[in-house]
């Protein structure tokens, strides 16, 4: 359904019932005033139609919003997303994962090069982005499944952000992840040119294995089954 059909029904949907509306009250008022009059149950059977017509029009348009445009206008975001994901990957699935070298917010070096035959979680984020904020709770959720597993490596970047602001967004979020800031976007040029958040899974054969862009939790739930996934194939 296109947005000019529904804006249409909706428009129509809603004058429809505000007549109706209208009318029920007309009638009632009719009713009461000629209560003793011969057409008293003729306008009250008649208000009766009206009154219900009003919640079944304000129903049909509240069920075309969320079981029909709202599901299309879904469906037509992931698609561009995803057309959006592909043109502005430089990397996809099945290719080398290219290593970076970055200094996490503890100080400590995280070289890809040196985690090269573990599976290796990368996850591009900024603090102020809305998907992001809403995604990294699910990584958290990975990190404290697989954490304990020498063979499973996690690290999420800040792109163009300082080191302090992303010490600060680590501890008052609470997240127990390696996380690095890339203010020069030198790890994430490597792998893309635009959109956040972005998530890469790196196979212990060093190649990208799943790739995914913007906030979807059919995505993450794929994710979480391909990071077990290829767990279990390195043991």
């Amino acid at each position: 359904m296109s947005r000019e059909v529904y804006n249409g029904l909706t428009t129509t949907l809603l004058f429809g019932s505000l007549v109706a509306l209208g009318l029920a009250a007309a009638y009632l008022i009719a009713g009461i005033v000629g209560w003793r009059g011969p057409y008293r149950k003729q306008r009250l059977f008649r208000f009766g139609i009206c009154l219900a017509a009003f919640p079944i029009c304000v129903a049909v348009q509240q069920s075309l919003l969320y079981h029909v445009y709202l599901p299309r206008l879904g469906r037509a975001t992931k698609r561009i997303i995803k057309e959006r994901h592909y043109a502005s990957s430089i990397v996809q699935v099945g290719d080398q994962a290219p290593s970076f070298s970055l200094t996490d917010t503890d100080g400590r070096d995280f070289v890809l090069d040196d985690l090269r035959g573990k599976v290796i979680l990368v996850n591009f984020f900024a603090t102020w982005c809305g998907p992001c904020l809403l995604e990294l709770p699910h990584v958290q959720e990975i990190w404290d499944k697989h954490h304990n597993n020498s063979q499973f490596a996690l690290i999420v970047i800040g792109r163009e952000e300082a080191t302090e602001i992303v010490s600060e967004f680590r501890l008052k979020q609470g997240y127990t992840f390696q996380m690095a800031p890339d203010p020069e976007r030198i790890a994430y040029s490597l792998y893309a040119s635009e959109l956040i958040p972005r998530t890469y899974l790196i196979g212990a054969d060093g190649k990208i294995c799943f790739s995914s862009a913007g906030f979807d939790e059919e995505e993450l739930a794929a994710l979480k089954s391909e990071v077990a996934r290829q767990l279990r194939s390195i043991r």
